[in-house]
């Protein structure tokens, strides 16, 4: 079959299909395709469920610290890379969707699918990033806010966790910290679960939960957090935390759901707030 690049159906196929394609995602790099070939190369003789439990073939933010195609970047294909600071084993970007102007991820290098699961020393790492966040919100006098989805292996279905790579949410809030426990344990009971409560002194004390699907909370100006921890057969649907918050300012699903399809003018504002909140990012870790 050959189909004339000047014809009807040429046309269509050029300036819909293949314009859109280049639109849709950055083109691949000799770097980038070398990648994949180390990848497939790694898998010539694997099952497919081994190729598929590769964070490298799986996992957004491995992908994205290869710059390889993501979520991130089919959405937003000439944003440059977001990454505003690393640390020794995190790396901070803007999130997509954010809740408030200057939320985050605190993102690990490692794949583990928690914090709780890296260690003491970069658990220590985390709490000291969550101090300093801490020290710049109330500067600017809002209130703090830290949680993260644990879940102790590779299953969205547990935990409410969106992506099976550790990643901590830095924000801000309006609701009191005193209050914050009491809201959140009355949302997730309204939601149907009933998960047990922990208090922490630190975000360090977390490592005692590793094996188990969780959502940790540090709020206000002290160090201590707590967490919530759910039952391994339990079902928890994604984006619990991402609700309550955005449902604690009035907020819409549209506005809390970051895998929400959005129309071209919603994604170049979008596309925008995310640059605004890298500058914003940048004078935090100045």
């Amino acid at each position: 079959l050959t189909i004339s690049v000047s014809s009807y159906l040429g046309d269509k196929i050029y300036n819909e299909s293949i314009k859109k394609l280049r639109h849709s995602a950055p083109p691949i790099t000799p770097k980038e395709l070398s990648h994949y070939t180390k990848i497939m190369s790694d898998h010539i003789e694997s099952s497919a469920d081994k190729f598929w439990d590769d964070s490298r073939v799986h996992c957004d933010f491995c992908k994205e610290a290869m710059n390889l195609p993501t979520a991130f970047s089919r959405r937003f294909p000439n944003f440059p890379e977001r990454v505003v600071h690393s640390t020794t084993s995190f790396r901070l970007m803007p999130t997509i969707r954010p809740l408030t102007s200057e939320h985050a991820l605190f993102v690990s290098n490692q794949h583990v699918t928690s914090s709780a699961q890296l260690g003491a020393q970069a658990l220590r790492e985390a709490a000291n990033f969550q101090d300093l966040w801490a020290e710049k919100m109330r500067k600017q006098s809002k209130t703090p806010f830290v949680f993260e989805h644990g879940v102790p292996f590779e299953s969205t279905s547990y935990g409410g966790c969106g992506i099976c790579h550790c990643h901590i949410h830095l924000l801000s809030t309006g609701i009191d910290p005193a209050d914050l426990p009491a809201r959140l344990d009355t949302f997730l009971r309204t939601k149907g679960y009933s998960p047990r409560r922990h208090d922490l002194k630190s975000w360090a004390d977390l490592e005692d939960f590793r094996n188990d699907p969780y959502i940790a909370v540090r709020v206000g100006s002290t160090e201590a957090a707590y967490v919530f921890v759910f039952e391994h057969a339990e079902h928890v649907e994604s984006q619990l935390m991402r609700q309550f918050a955005a449902n604690a300012e009035g907020a819409t699903q549209n506005e809390w759901d970051w895998r929400s399809p959005l129309d071209e003018d919603a994604l170049k504002k979008e596309q925008e707030a995310l640059r605004k909140a890298m500058e914003q990012l940048k004078t935090f870790v100045a």
